[in-house]
């Protein structure tokens, strides 16, 4: 028998530990429901049932995005209805106007309900948002005024920057140019603005460039925008240009917008004007008087272009000739560079405006106007150089960048980010699991109908409405579609969702009656354990009965 060391009740002690310490898990696993309440439970389960509740938990929250999605989809449908409303009223009253009984008096009532009807339309198209976000004004990537900065970006500005230093030998000094957008009609399709300083520079400079004027339809000849666009920036980028590189407040009014034509060309112009009924001598006759007629634009060409003609007849290479000087003598006047020119085309500004009087009409009525070319830089029909004609003016070609000007410092408009028209619902727990609604824009500039006529042309204003009203429909079916598209992803993110929690209960949930027939074993074994400790505890009390028998 021994005393030191009672192996009995160790051994007891260990089976009751060990019982209760399984009683304590098992009753932590029927309290939580859970099997598995720390990593010790299950290192490998616990690993897995974290994934599967990231992505229980994301495709709980991709539902409430698909919900949210689908509400934006009502809103814009909703406020493309009333939109389609306001086009068949617009539609309607183009058809009345149409009819002949009308009188003119008639005709200006409806239209003014037109402008209504145009106003209602921008009013919903400018108001209809979700949660703060415009969801019918928003251009799109091939919307008017995307178009306009891609062009810039991409060729316009670049090429143009480069014809005027090859053909004037002029590039910008490195200052600002700011693009504005204009969304307000305007006087003109773009234009330069400055101020000028002391030394007769231009500074501040802006391109500025109406959004609502850039369409087909306002441009001559029924040309279209990509052809016209890039001339009509060439021209505003001459101002620009000048009025870094010379004293520009210094120069008459007809030098500037004839050198500005020059550079692309306008034969057209000349063209109609005297299609128009204006003989040359009339367009001469306007050169020195501005006023911002087509005529006075015309003449400033044609004066340019003769001096142009005559400089290169003497042995130099044109109005580079010119230009070169100006920008080399900062405070020089056109009559300056005119008396300094080596050639001695002319012996001063008024000996030009003499010969320009005399002859210009005559050498209007020799070139060939009705040809394909535009008279631009480079050559005239008179000297048999070559010429181009309006599609080449700036070449077509892409090679986009962010910086395409090397003597500006262009600062663009910051209301057209790249793929502001995308707007993304994430379907799912992943990345890259999302559909795109590409958000629209109604605008009645973007519909076509900012120029509808009901007194003059109401025929046209039917195929208007008519197309206006097929944008629309087009519009409200795409997004009929994303709705139906989501309201299956929608249910295929709940059935995903439920499924994936089931297989996480499967792993971490505990299996009540297996749990409890384990917490039944565990508790009797403890309490059985703890009688036969006690028990154990007894037996040493023998040695003290041998003792007292001694």
């Amino acid at each position: 028998m021994r005393i030191n060391h009672n192996v009995s009740t160790m051994n007891t002690y260990r089976s009751y530990a060990l019982n209760s310490s399984q009683s304590q898990k098992s009753m932590g696993k029927l309290s939580s429901g859970l099997r598995i309440n720390s990593a010790a439970d299950d290192a490998a389960g616990l690993s897995i049932s974290e994934k599967m509740r990231a992505q229980i938990r994301g495709m709980n929250q991709a539902r409430r995005n698909i919900q949210d999605g689908i509400s934006l989809l009502y809103v814009a449908d909703g406020s493309l209805g009333e939109v389609h409303s306001l086009l068949q009223r617009g539609r309607e009253l183009s058809v009345q106007a149409a009819n002949g009984t009308l009188t003119t008096s008639d005709k200006q009532n409806l239209q003014q309900e037109i402008g209504q009807i145009v106003s209602g339309i921008d009013r919903i198209a400018n108001n209809t948002e979700f949660n703060t976000i415009k969801i019918l004004n928003v251009p799109s990537s091939n919307s008017q005024d995307a178009q306009i900065i891609n062009g810039l970006q991409s060729s316009w500005l670049q090429q143009g920057e480069a014809r005027i230093l090859a053909q004037y030998g002029l590039s910008g000094d490195g200052q600002s140019l700011q693009i504005v957008m204009d969304y307000t009609p305007q006087p003109y399709l773009a234009a330069v603005s400055y101020n000028i300083d002391g030394s007769g520079k231009a500074i501040n400079e802006q391109l500025h460039i109406d959004v609502s004027a850039f369409t087909p339809a306002t441009l001559p000849n029924g040309g279209t925008a990509p052809v016209y666009d890039d001339r009509i920036i060439a021209h505003e980028l001459v101002h620009a240009i000048m009025g870094r590189s010379m004293n520009f407040a210094a120069l008459p009014t007809w030098f500037k917008e004839g050198t500005a034509e020059f550079i692309h060309g306008a034969d057209e112009r000349l063209f109609a004007d005297s299609a128009g009924g204006t003989n040359f001598g009339a367009v001469v006759g306007e050169f020195s008087s501005w006023e911002g007629t087509s005529i006075d634009y015309s003449a400033a060409y044609a004066a340019v272009r003769y001096m142009h003609d005559r400089i290169k007849a003497s042995g130099g290479t044109g109005i580079k000739d010119i230009m070169t000087y100006l920008s080399a003598n900062p405070s020089a006047t056109l009559d300056d560079a005119i008396i300094n020119d080596p050639h001695h085309a002319f012996a001063n500004l008024a000996d030009f405006n003499t010969q320009f009087a005399a002859n210009g009409a005559a050498y209007m009525a020799g070139m060939n106007l009705t040809n394909t070319d535009t008279g631009a830089i480079g050559g005239a029909d008179a000297d048999g150089g070559a010429v181009l004609d309006a599609a080449s003016v700036i070449p077509d070609t892409v090679n986009l960048t962010s910086d395409p000007l090397v003597g500006f410092s262009e600062i663009w408009p910051g209301s057209i980010p790249s793929g502001l028209s995308d707007l993304k619902v994430q379907l799912g727990a992943n990345t890259g699991n999302a559909l795109t609604i590409t958000l629209v824009d109604v605008r009645s500039t973007v519909l076509g109908l900012s120029n509808v006529d009901l007194v003059n042309q109401a025929d046209t204003a039917i195929t208007s409405f008519d197309s206006a009203i097929q944008n629309v429909s087009a519009k409200r079916g795409g997004f009929g579609a994303l709705q139906n598209r989501l309201e299956h992803a929608i249910v295929v993110a709940g059935n995903s969702a439920e499924n994936l929690t089931a297989s996480e209960s499967r792993i971490r949930d505990v299996d009540m009656a297996k749990e409890m027939m384990v917490f039944t074993k565990s508790n009797i074994l403890t309490q059985a354990a703890s009688a036969m400790l006690a028990q154990a505890n007894q037996l040493p009390q023998g040695v003290m009965q041998l003792l007292r028998v001694s």
